[in-house]
């Protein structure tokens, strides 16, 4: 079980991940059998590798099941990982609507996909054998907890649920990439910090200062891209001068301008230095 678990991954085989905790859990020749053989050196090296594989069996099976929405963003920071692991610019990614799972249906490329519904983490999906479509792990109700010393709230999520939902692959941009601030993306661990990504990753791809930003309704200022962050995440729309920018679900949106046809700044005017 384990040998053909540890095979498929070699080759990149995707059902390498049905077998579950296969790494973590491989402790064949070691613990079943009286290990007093080994020097301390070797048996702390052991321990240490065993304890890497399990921290990565953990995160890879986590991100084929379901994160819980946060887990990575605004309760991941210095939980899951630390700034001064990731690299000093990440590439950028955007949503590709021409490749959709849609309810009742089995994946058909593998890739990252984001749910439809809200407070539900993106997740790794593959082909595999079973019919039916696929859930996404969503948030219900947070936790209400308040520290006593620091005053800060906890936002992690104390009930969820198994839900129904569409899919959409989560593309990469090729040679876009976003700048890592020094206090990573979510200094705060606030969902805010999440839920505003449009403006936010405008401001960390140019560092250049607040963006131009217009509400739904609006004429926009110039032609170019706009950005929203809706329930299927960021939303783009290409538009041109004096268009008016759209609701959704009948509801007013900010909308951010991230890149003008004319190439020129999207900074505010009377904000740029």
């Amino acid at each position: 079980f384990y040998i053909k678990a540890y095979i498929q991954r070699v080759n990149g085989d995707p059902e390498a991940f049905s077998a579950g905790h296969a790494m973590r859990s491989n402790n064949r020749g070691i613990s079943e059998f009286w290990d007093g053989w080994m020097t301390e050196e070797e048996d702390q090296r052991i321990s240490l590798m065993r304890d890497r594989a399990t921290k990565l069996d953990v995160q890879l099976g986590a991100t084929t099941s379901g994160w819980r929405e946060g887990s990575l963003t605004y309760n991941g920071q210095g939980v899951h990982y630390e700034v001064s692991e990731l690299p000093r610019r990440i590439p950028r990614y955007v949503l590709d609507p021409s490749v959709r799972i849609e309810h009742n249906q089995r994946a058909t490329q593998i890739g990252i996909y984001l749910p439809d519904i809200e407070f539900a983490a993106a997740r790794l999906l593959y082909p595999n054998e079973f019919e039916g479509g696929i859930r996404a792990y969503q948030g219900v109700r947070r936790s209400n907890y308040v520290c006593e010393d620091t005053g800060k709230r906890a936002y992690d999520w104390k009930e969820c649920q198994w839900a129904e939902t569409g899919w959409t692959l989560i593309r990469r941009v090729e040679g876009e990439f976003i700048d890592v601030p020094a206090q990573g993306f979510f200094p705060k661990g606030e969902p805010d910090e999440l839920y505003r990504w449009p403006e936010r990753e405008a401001r960390f791809t140019y560092r250049e200062g607040p963006h131009i930003t217009a509400l739904s309704g609006e004429l926009t200022g110039h032609a170019g891209k706009w950005a929203m962050n809706g329930r299927r995440g960021l939303e783009y729309v290409d538009l041109q001068q004096g268009q008016r920018l759209s609701y959704k679900n009948e509801q007013p949106v900010k909308w951010t301008l991230i890149a003008r046809a004319d190439g020129g700044s999207c900074i505010e005017p009377h904000k740029e230095s």
